[in-house]
């Protein structure tokens, strides 16, 4: 069962069994969980194209995995991966539609990294429009940068994104 726009994430029922599991594990301390599964050090990582992913050292449970496979599956999470690769660029453009309502619901600090000299998506028709509709949001434009600035400019994207991430440090804590 996919997600349809009419159909907020928090009322799938794998997300609302997730945030159910969430109340469980939040008070659990990483050393209890490595003492009662000892090879969740290695079972709980993936690694593939150069990236090492360590879940494992979050509160992270094979329930909780499980729970966002069930989500992925219930907002078509696979159709959406299977359009991006099909040709299709109607079908994959239809894919990234969101409601405006749904960007309002957006909370966090949002930062948008986007090349100037970008001509297949112009930043005033797509990073510049969207921003306007998320409240806290950003956008990083890059100079003499095209349609990939994480190839083109790796070190402004990465200090883009650090920026981004020390901004919302203390979002909500306040």
């Amino acid at each position: 069962m996919a997600t349809t726009p009419s159909t907020h994430l928090e009322q799938q029922p794998a997300y609302r069994a997730l945030h159910a599991h969430h109340r469980e594990v939040a008070g659990l301390h990483l050393r209890d969980l490595f003492a009662g599964d000892p090879g969740r050090g290695t079972r709980l990582t993936a690694e593939a194209a150069g990236l090492f992913l360590d879940y494992s050292k979050h509160r992270v449970t094979d329930e909780t995995l499980r729970l966002l496979v069930q989500l992925a599956g219930e907002t078509g999470v696979a159709e959406r991966r299977d359009a991006m690769f099909s040709g299709d660029l109607q079908q994959l453009a239809d894919t990234w539609v969101i409601a405006d309502e749904e960007l309002a619901r957006i909370k966090v600090p949002y930062t948008l990294v986007h090349g100037r000299d970008d001509l297949p998506c112009p930043v005033d028709v797509t990073s510049l429009v969207l921003a306007g509709k998320i409240r806290n949001s950003s956008v990083v434009l890059l100079a003499n940068c095209g349609h990939a600035p994480a190839a083109e400019r790796p070190a402004e994207v990465c200090a883009a994104v650090q920026l981004a991430f020390a901004s919302c440090a203390d979002f909500g804590t306040s």
